[in-house]
């Protein structure tokens, strides 16, 4: 059975888009797809960076993030600026592909 990404668990919250489903799947089809991630201590915080552009991800050439006071919520947020926002385009995404 595959592991769908659903706008079920795509929630708008104040700090942005929050993923709700399982974080190890959505995490490797990002990276079976030529993403490019990091995660990193800052203010207190930790930060999620996620880019498109084969090389390593930093602040200038990132084009989706997460902060938050733990890295599972940072990933969270990562994960939800990557896939949603929840509109007219949005379609379920098999994470197993």
């Amino acid at each position: 059975m595959a592991t769908m990404l659903t706008a079920g668990q795509l929630e708008e919250r104040t700090g942005g888009t929050f993923y709700t489903g399982p974080i190890e799947p959505a995490q490797n089809y990002l990276a079976r797809h030529g993403y490019d991630t990091d995660s990193f201590p800052e203010h207190g915080k930790t930060t999620v960076l996620v880019g498109y552009t084969g090389e390593k991800v930093t602040w200038a050439n990132c084009a989706e993030f997460g902060r938050a006071e733990t890295p599972e919520i940072a990933w969270r947020y990562a994960l939800g600026a990557a896939y949603g926002p929840v509109d007219d385009e949005f379609a379920p995404i098999d994470l197993d592909a």
